[in-house]
């Protein structure tokens, strides 16, 4: 079952507008008191022991109020599976209440019905709203408690308890998350009351969860449900909030995953969610604006078109930056620093300059993060409706070694599926970029290379790059010939790339 539709009338600053749903994900956003929460509030009235809304939520001066839900693939569990729409409205009985209500299609009588169960399996929501946190976490583990849907994290430590179980099904999807995330699993250790999240130090110690920072509790509250969600709906309040931009990727990863069977209705001031989930196959965006109607609050909804300068009008108003957006006809993703900056600077200029200003090259700055960097920019381009043309004018370029085969090997398998040809993802012959430096910085290079990595190899390798360009600056000419010698390999490749891009 998911929603297709929602109808707010007279509702707090909301005179009659309307939302028609994506089945995955709808993203809501607009500045702080423009109604995004007020969207989720009927719909967490559908479900028991969920904030509900009242007659102090009905728009001043109005006496008409209604939220019209329209269901779609309706299950029998909810509603006996009769209604297609719901009605959250005045109680005709007795005026001073908001109740549900709905009409059958074959019967022209509507009747009242009843919230919907917060134990799981019969659920249908899963919230994640504001003021969802806790200062203290119940360690009693029932069947009861650990079913129940709450509005915040009092049952934590007994859904983590459950999700501990290795034979459960939604294990595999929590450690996995646990293992991403954090880098360290989060199970469940005994006291005295019941049970507590920890991580495990050893047979005698622990860490509880309650120790650790406010951004774990947060992720481990959506992650738990996230792993036993199937057919449900979650509604969602900011997601990036205490998240470090890492952790904030990888758990929208794991949203991405699971939108392929729920529906998603998420409220954010974040330009990563937006990018990442907006980027999603039926994914749609919702602006909200706010404005004063006869000395009124009042809201409007929009739902953002499917173009790229409407969604860079998005991404602007979160604080995306965009200013080099529009310059660059391709962009090549390196591994590191040094190699960025001597193929910008100096290899381009010298033997592909029609890519000048025409390509942007960008260091992930270690090898670790160049699947993240290439991630993040498909991410962007996928968002923006660009993708189908960067296909041709991205590309990503690693030193060699083992290591880095894997890595591309991987971002091959990814995105071929996707339609990226595998020559967009090249493998440099020597293992550092140093020694594509020449003859005369041989010694150098012979010095610093076998070094145990670490901040001594960085600060030699970045006074080493020094020392070549003060080289350059008072040897142009000789220096672009030693190089066409020693860089042969990286030239070969930029001269490829700009037959590609200037055709």
């Amino acid at each position: 079952m998911w929603i297709k539709k929602l109808r707010l009338l007279n509702i707090r600053s909301f005179e009659d507008e309307t939302l028609p749903l994506s089945r995955r994900v709808n993203i809501l956003v607009g500045p702080n008191n423009s109604g995004k929460s007020t969207v989720l509030l009927p719909l967490l009235s559908l479900q028991d022991q969920l904030p509900s809304m009242a007659l102090t939520d009905v728009r001043i001066h109005q006496q008409e109020v209604r939220a019209e839900i329209y269901f779609e693939d309706v299950d029998r569990i909810y509603f006996e599976g009769k209604y297609k729409r719901i009605f959250l409205e005045r109680n005709p009985r007795n005026e001073g209440q908001l109740v549900l209500s709905a009409q059958e299609s074959s019967k022209g009588q509507t009747e009242l019905v009843g919230r919907i169960q917060n134990r799981e399996p019969n659920n249908f929501i899963y919230p994640f709203i504001s003021k969802r946190k806790v200062a203290e976490l119940k360690e009693q583990v029932t069947s009861s408690i650990v079913q129940s849907v709450l509005k915040n994290f009092e049952n934590l430590n007994a859904k983590i308890d459950r999700l501990s179980n290795p034979e459960l099904p939604a294990n595999e999807f929590y450690m996995r998350a646990c293992k991403d995330i954090f880098g360290f699993n989060i199970t469940a250790a005994h006291t005295d009351g019941g049970k507590r999240a920890v991580y495990t130090v050893d047979d005698m110690q622990n860490i509880p969860l309650l120790a650790m920072g406010e951004g774990v509790m947060n992720i481990l509250g959506l992650v738990k449900d996230l792993a036993m969600a199937k057919d449900k709906l979650f509604l969602i309040e900011e997601p990036e909030n205490d998240v470090h931009p890492r952790a904030l990727k990888i758990l929208l990863g794991f949203i991405a995953e699971k939108s392929e069977n729920n529906q998603f209705i998420i409220t954010t001031h974040s330009n990563i969610v937006l990018k990442q989930l907006g980027a999603l196959p039926e994914a749609k965006i919702f602006h909200f604006e706010f404005s004063l109607k006869d000395r009124l609050p009042t809201s409007t909804i929009r739902e953002i078109e499917p173009t790229c300068d409407a969604r860079k009008d998005i991404l602007d108003e979160l604080g995306y930056e965009f200013s080099d957006l529009d310059l660059w006809d391709a962009w090549l993703v390196l591994e590191e620093s040094s190699a960025e900056k001597i193929i910008r600077e100096y290899l381009i200029p010298w033997f592909a300059p029609k890519l000048v200003n025409r390509l942007r090259t960008y260091s992930a700055r270690s090898l670790s993060q160049v699947s993240q960097k290439f991630d993040a920019l498909n991410n962007l381009l996928v968002f923006l409706h660009l993708e189908p043309m960067y296909k041709k004018g991205a590309w990503v370029v690693v030193d060699g070694g083992e290591e880095e085969k894997k890595v591309i090997d991987k971002l091959k398998d990814v995105y071929t599926k996707s339609g990226w040809s595998e020559d967009r993802f090249l493998q440099l012959s020597q293992h550092d970029f140093e020694q594509y430096y020449p003859d005369q910085f041989r010694e150098d290079v012979n010095a610093i290379l076998p070094m145990q990595g670490g901040q001594e190899k960085q600060a030699l390798k970045k006074s080493l790059l020094e020392k070549v360009e003060a080289w350059i600056a008072s040897n142009d000419e000789d220096a672009k010939d030693a190089f066409e010698k020693s860089a042969a390999d990286v030239i070969k490749i930029l001269r490829q790339i700009e037959t590609e891009v200037v055709r």
